[in-house]
């Protein structure tokens, strides 16, 4: 029982390490644009990738 408890317990310590360690990490973009300007959402609806619309664009951490 004491075992499984510290096996737990190491496990959830890792995972927040893990977690800390990537909480600074600034977002990938390109000259300012993230994910090449493309559309997510329709990449799912559509199933292929599409231009995004500067209409529908938002700004987040220095990345369009």
């Amino acid at each position: 029982m004491v075992k499984r408890l510290f096996v737990c317990f190491l496990i959830i310590l890792s995972c927040s390490f893990n977690l800390l360690g990537h909480a600074d990490q600034n977002i990938y973009a390109s000259n300012g644009i993230a994910i090449k300007g493309m559309d997510t959402v329709a990449y799912f609806t559509t199933s292929k990738a599409i231009k995004g619309s500067k209409e529908f664009s938002y700004k987040w951490e220095d990345a369009i």
